[in-house]
């Protein structure tokens, strides 16, 4: 994830903004530019989405909040509108169905937070700053981002692999891992992400949770 921006969808202004790309960053008047830009594109694309959604909607109470996905050729955003609030997130592939669904419940569990603060918004741009940051990091594994470290030597591997019973595909990320350590003293799960292109990128979360789960690797703190 490259961007995650939430905004006032009747102003068109952004009640929380975090750039997690190094393409943007100092550059705020540009990402400003890039939040309004996709604001007015969100709006035609859920303009046209509503009018076909008339005609095919189902008993599932979250298809009426669709979510959008653009290609916009160097990246993808993913758009979804709950009432006041539009969530955009900008992405540097396209989406698994498991961000979508990620984006789908954070996006109503922001909204009930801030709702009565939507309605009677009064364009303060940080006012919801406090708010909003937990919930990102609860639902979003933004942490993919911080530096991490792995507990223990390479030549354990085997030992902790029968120890563990881990999967061949957990093996190979470690694998991948020590790997990227030949580089650098520390690594990024984004590093993994980066390194794997041409592996599913559900597959490759799961497996990295599960190695924070087993402390096989851990954030640095």
């Amino acid at each position: 994830m490259q961007a995650i921006i939430a905004m006032h969808k009747p102003s068109g202004l952004p009640v929380y903004s975090q750039n997690y790309s190094s393409i943007m960053k100092g550059k705020n008047t540009l990402f400003s530019g890039f939040i309004q830009a996709v604001s007015i594109i969100g709006d035609e694309i859920t303009r046209s989405d509503k009018k076909i959604s008339k005609t095919k909607r189902t008993k599932d109470k979250l298809d009426f909040h669709k979510v959008v996905e653009l290609d916009l050729k160097q990246f993808y955003c993913l758009i979804l509108d709950v009432e006041e609030l539009r969530t955009v997130l900008i992405l540097k592939s396209k989406s698994s169905k498991r961000l979508k669904e990620i984006l789908v419940h954070f996006s109503f569990a922001v909204y009930v937070k801030i709702s009565e603060r939507l309605k009677n918004w009064n364009n303060d741009i940080h006012s919801l700053d406090e708010t909003m940051q937990p919930l990102v990091y609860e639902y979003f594994d933004i942490y993919y981002k911080d530096p991490f470290k792995v507990n223990i030597q390479e030549s354990e591997l085997l030992k902790y692999k029968k120890k563990l019973n881990l999967s061949k595909f957990e093996i190979h990320i470690m694998n991948t891992i020590f790997l990227l350590l030949k580089e650098k003293s520390h690594f990024k799960l984004m590093d993994i992400l980066e390194k794997e292109t041409d592996k599913n990128e559900d597959a490759i979360i799961n497996a990295t949770e599960s190695l924070i789960n087993f402390k096989l690797i851990s954030p640095i703190k």
